[in-house]
C-alpha cells in the first residue's frame, strides 16, 4: 500500500499536466480557427471593394 501512496502524486501529476496540454491545445486551436476567420473577412471585404 505504501507503494500506492507514493505513485498517487505522481499519477495525479501527470493527469494536471494532460489537461494542461489539452487546454493549452483547445486554446490553440481556438485562436487559430479565430485568425482564419478574420484573414477570410478580411479577403470578403477587398474583394466586395
Amino acid at each position: 500500500s505504501r507503494e500506492v501512496l507514493e505513485f498517487s502524486p505522481v499519477a495525479r501529476w501527470r493527469q494536471v499536466i494532460e489537461q494542461k496540454k489539452k487546454k493549452e491545445l483547445v486554446g490553440a486551436l481556438y485562436m487559430y480557427k479565430y485568425e482564419v476567420s478574420t484573414m477570410k473577412q478580411k479577403c470578403q471585404m477587398q474583394k466586395t471593394l
